[in-house]
């Protein structure tokens, strides 16, 4: 029985996706030191601030849209009523 040594001709799968986990954890560190970043404490407020700020959003284009849709029912009536009332006048 004879074993083969491993095939060493190129770049394995694993290796590619090391390199590529490597790469984007450079990217990420380098984006944190940029912008000053570097305390955990610190980045956990500011994306809990984030968050707030985005819920807060969320609610109010939520709001918006109920309104949004309350106006159209009522433009709708108003049509409807409007309409009718036409008929009226050309009836009498």
């Amino acid at each position: 029985m004879s074993v083969s040594p491993p095939i060493t001709g190129g770049p394995t799968l694993f290796s590619e996706r090391f390199i590529r986990f490597l790469k984007k954890a450079a990217k990420t560190l380098n984006f944190l030191i940029e912008n000053g970043l570097t305390d955990y404490n610190e980045l956990t407020a500011q994306v809990e601030q984030a968050s707030a700020e985005f819920e807060a959003a969320f609610c109010t284009i939520k709001q918006l849209e109920a309104q949004m849709v309350e106006i159209a029912q009522l433009k709708t009536c108003l049509l409807y009523t409007s309409d009718a009332a036409d008929e009226e006048d050309r009836v009498d």
